[in-house]
């Protein structure tokens, strides 16, 4: 009881606690609008800018890792089985604009 007594000395009902808490009430809802705002800007980061470049070059240097790989199978399947270029993109659905990313 005297815990309880101590920590509600000066947490009375008064105008002035009224106000107060109003005021607190107000910068909080404030706080988190700002918050928002601040999050609706971090895709501008500078740092998250980088980030996203970094994997986009990753992601770039992936997808020509597979069409090498694509043109080495096409390859050793032309030789292998003297198929016509044609013939083996039509059977397997390769694009014939298939190309490297610049």
């Amino acid at each position: 009881d005297s815990n309880i007594a101590k920590m509600s000395a000066g947490r009375e009902t008064s105008d002035q606690r009224q106000q107060l808490l109003e005021q607190l009430a107000v910068q909080q809802d404030k706080h988190a609008m700002l918050r928002s705002e601040l999050q609706s800007y971090h895709d501008c980061d500078p740092a998250v800018l980088q980030e996203k470049a970094d994997v986009t070059e990753q992601l770039k240097d992936a997808s020509n890792r597979w069409t090498d790989n694509v043109f080495s199978v096409k390859s050793w399947c032309k030789n292998k089985f003297s198929i016509q270029e044609a013939v083996l993109n039509k059977q397997f659905d390769i694009p014939e604009d298939l190309d490297y990313l610049p």
